[in-house]
């Protein structure tokens, strides 16, 4: 698992490395970064480099029971996606990008011990994009991708898969940029 979060890393790191496009240097923005994260920050790392980090959460309430962990719960997920400026033309980017997500969900059940059993959800990935800007400020940006998934609840072993990322039109957004385009 180690091994693939670090090629996913490194392949984000090259290619923004070798990449000639649109500069995202000093600029930072508050952004939608996908369905699933609609809180996020974005922050340029240079030239054709960027990284967005996204949190969304919910909360679910569970009834009293006498195996149950009862109440109203907080499930959340963090994500971390470098992604890099490949292609532009005009007001539109070609973006490639590798992201690192994880999360955790009440189930409303209790082990045998008394405490609460939980589903802890990671992903790694990589993802190839477009962004449009609106205008000086504004951009909104699209993704697919793949990503190597697991899910653990509770004590059990982790069931893991490779899945498609992106829902019909992708995972969607909008970043509203401080400091404009260049």
């Amino acid at each position: 698992m180690k091994k693939l979060a670090l090629a996913v890393l490194a392949i984000g790191v090259l290619a923004a490395s070798v990449a000639s496009a649109a500069s995202y240097e000093g600029k930072w923005g508050t952004t939608v970064l996908d369905q699933g994260h609609p809180l996020g920050l974005t922050f340029g790392l240079g030239k054709t480099a960027a990284v967005d980090l996204g949190l969304g959460f919910h909360t679910q309430k569970f009834p009293a029971g006498a195996f149950a962990d009862s109440g109203t719960k907080l499930a959340w997920d963090a994500k971390v996606k470098v992604r890099t400026a490949v292609v532009e033309a005009d007001n539109a980017n070609l973006t490639l990008g590798a992201f690192f997500s994880y999360g955790q969900e009440p189930t409303g059940a209790l082990d045998g011990t008394g405490n609460a059993v939980k589903i802890k959800n990671m992903s790694v990935g990589a993802e190839i994009g477009g962004e449009y800007w609106l205008s000086n400020l504004i951009s909104i940006h699209a993704a697919h991708g793949i990503a190597w998934m697991s899910n653990k609840t509770g004590d059990a072993d982790a069931l893991t898969s490779f899945a498609s990322t992106g829902d019909v039109f992708g995972n969607a957004g909008i970043t509203l940029w401080f400091g404009g385009r260049k």
